[in-house]
């Protein structure tokens, strides 16, 4: 047991004063004789004795009734027993939110502010010896354990904004699983958050752990927030030199009607557009931004409005890659195919050549950026060596068969290729699907794709045994079957088709995804998979290196926070390295770096979920605790307005002053009752 308040205990010295006042008794009596009353002294022996046994009751009932009071004032409370053989006793979880949301203007400067300013003064109150288990948004490898009083206070005072979030599931499931591990038990957990409705995106699970709730919900002075959603560029290859646009959304949060908002493109730290758009109250808008990119490479961006107080969603970072003359090559057999010809040859964007396969006057093919088999019934041993060559040194080849082709000699390539072969011609008519891998990219280059897309029909097809899960889906039909899919050869790709580009078998190649798809594939070796990514969203980013035969480890480097890493990464299809990032400490442009080489920009943008400043009330937030099992007691349903103190006397781990109350007034019962039978 341990006091709140031990000051009040020297009161237990005014116990002595009764006691004094009991034995120091200076009142004189005086004996009088009767000749004639000599039994009256036996009976005056008797109630002698008894009236000083009722005194010394009187007495003690008076001491305990004192010091009852004296101790409730001292305000005991109970910690729990350690478990045998366990060297923890019971710890007070602490959750901190630190999130971006944290950053809004309170009482002290931020909400984070006044969340570290009010811990700081329950800190202060609870008893010297208690224990805490600390946790707030960030990586786990610094996140201190259990610890005390003194170390606690300090690492709060530490605590910064981070870019991470948690949602409250996730807070519960770190305390669950950090007491199993540490063998202790958690007398209460506080919580100290704004309570976005973002933080209960996932269903809460039933409390497993036991103790008292105590959400402290620090309220914000604005409730809104004008931030830039996401952005995509119109034309997803970029050409140097040639004008592009990149449309934004922005999403206005407020009650209030803009006439004219600036939005700014920045193109490698330079502003190439400004324009002012109307922004309705409550309402999303696009812009549209154009550009002319003039250099060649990686290209670093943003989009850009000015809002205040909320600011970490006033600018959306993206990268692209801009090249030019990107070599193509195709070889035939037939006869050139007409489509590819015109996606390729009427660009200036790529180089395009095409020879008869025969008559290809080169030794190797190690000049182009994409080889393309189409129209090939029989693959000659000197073109299969060429084709295996180049795949090795990180080219990316696509093959079309022809249906009448000799199946043989296909998979004869095929297994040389080590990817998976034909088994025989699928004769009825199937409809394609976006694979799942693909949704991100089709988000790119499709504007509308909440609405249903048609995909393409195929009359024919050949069906790709067996389905290797080392390979990358672009089109699926329904059933599952493989139609177009990348394989990792050596260090190159190798795209397989299950069909030939004639209009008598399918329509792809008057589909709208026709030209985004041969440039996805011609470029594969050129540009990352996304304009940006998410920080926190635990997404594996995809880089291309060609020309490199060894896959060296990728470092992630920003010079500007300073901050350099190797993440987690595995060897990916043909010359791709996949990267889980990790832990990031802020968004920005990353450069991914093998060895010397930038191979991959790579922007990093704030996660938008905080974005929507919508806030918990008090009773949802008790309703959502209490349904999950959580003994909460919120008076007057909520504790912001409350002192560290109060707070504290709410936390305590278990409050036994009021025992002493019933004591103290059970003791006053009880010597009315003596008082009123010694009279």
């Amino acid at each position: 047991m341990v006091f709140l308040q031990p000051l009040f205990l020297y009161g237990l010295f005014l116990l002595a004063i009764p006691i004094l006042i009991h034995f120091l008794n200076f009142r004189k009596s005086k004996t009088i004789y009767f000749s004639s009353l000599r039994f009256i002294e036996e009976v005056k022996t008797t109630y002698r004795k008894r009236n000083h046994l009722t005194d010394l009751l009187l007495l003690f009932l008076r001491l305990i009734i004192l010091a009852c009071l004296i101790l409730a004032f001292a305000q005991p409370v109970l910690q729990s027993e350690k478990k045998q053989g366990s060297t923890v006793s019971s710890v007070i979880g602490l959750f901190i939110d630190n999130s971006k949301s944290m950053e809004v203007s309170g009482q002290n400067g931020t909400l984070l502010a006044d969340a570290k300013a009010g811990v700081h003064e329950i800190l202060k109150q609870l008893p010297p010896d208690s224990r805490f288990l600390l946790l707030h948004n960030v990586s786990a490898d610094e996140l201190p354990g259990i610890t005390d009083k003194e170390v606690t206070d300090q690492l709060i005072s530490g605590i910064k904004l981070s870019s991470d979030q948690m949602e409250m599931e996730d807070v519960f499931r770190y305390f669950s699983q950090s007491l199993n591990e540490k063998e202790a038990t958690l007398s209460s957990l506080i919580l100290i958050s704004d309570f976005q409705e973002s933080l209960f995106n996932k269903p809460l699970s039933s409390s497993t752990t036991g103790g008292s709730i105590f959400p402290i919900p620090i309220k914000p002075m604005v409730t809104s927030n004008i931030s830039i959603d996401t952005c995509w560029l119109d034309n997803p290859v970029v050409l140097s030199g040639q004008n592009n646009s990149i449309t934004a959304r922005i999403n206005n949060r407020s009650d209030q009607d803009y006439q004219d908002f600036p939005v700014r493109l920045i193109l490698n730290d330079s502003l190439r557009n400004e324009i002012t758009i109307k922004l309705p109250s409550r309402t999303v808008s696009e812009v549209s931004l154009n550009f002319h990119p003039n250099s060649k490479g990686w290209q670093s961006g943003s989009v850009q409005i000015s809002d205040f107080p909320v600011v970490f969603d006033n600018e959306l970072l993206f990268s692209f890659r801009t090249e030019s003359d990107i070599p193509v090559l195709s070889l035939y057999d037939r006869g050139e195919n007409i489509y590819l010809k015109h996606v390729f040859n009427d660009d200036p964007y790529f180089k395009y050549e095409a020879f008869g396969e025969k008559g290809f006057p080169r030794s190797d093919l190690k000049d182009y950026n994409l080889v393309i088999l189409t129209g090939i019934r029989v693959i000659d041993s000197r073109l299969s060596s060429r084709v295996q060559d180049y795949l090795a040194s990180g080219g990316t080849v696509w093959f079309f068969p022809e249906l009448d082709g000799d199946l043989v000699n296909y998979n004869a390539f095929l297994h040389s290729l080590k990817v998976p072969e034909y088994q025989n011609i699928i004769p009825y008519k199937i409809e394609s699907a976006i694979a799942r891998d693909q949704t991100q990219w089709l988000q790119e280059v499709v504007v509308n794709v909440d609405r249903r897309l048609r995909l393409p029909f195929f009359n024919k097809t050949l069906k790709v045994v067996p389905i290797s899960p080392d390979r990358l889906d672009l089109l699926n039909s329904v059933s599952g079957d493989l139609l177009l899919s990348q394989f990792r050869t050596g260090a190159g790709t190798f795209i397989l088709s299950a069909f030939p580009l004639n209009e008598k078998i399918t329509d792809l190649m008057y589909h709208p995804l026709f030209i985004p798809i041969c440039y996805r594939i011609a470029t594969l070796s050129k540009n990352s998979s996304a304009l940006y990514q998410i920080i926190g969203q635990k997404r594996p980013v995809v880089v291309n290196h060609p020309g490199l035969s060894d896959h060296l480890p990728v470092r992630i480097s920003n010079s500007k926070i300073p901050f350099e890493s190797f993440p987690v990464q595995q060897v990916g299809i043909g010359s791709e390295t996949v990267l889980y990032p990790g832990h990031l400490p802020a968004a920005g442009q990353f450069d991914a770096i093998e060895g010397s080489d930038t191979v991959a920009r790579i922007a990093f943008n704030y996660d938008r979920t905080e974005s929507d400043l919508s806030y918990l009330t008090d009773s949802t937030l008790k309703k959502r605790f209490m349904n999950a099992g959580w003994n909460i007691s919120m008076n007057n349903n909520t504790y912001s307005g409350k002192t560290g103190l109060e707070l504290a006397n709410e936390i305590a781990v278990k409050k036994i002053w009021y025992y002493f109350l019933v004591m103290a007034l059970v003791a006053l019962l009880a010597e009315s009752l003596v008082m009123n039978r010694k009279k």
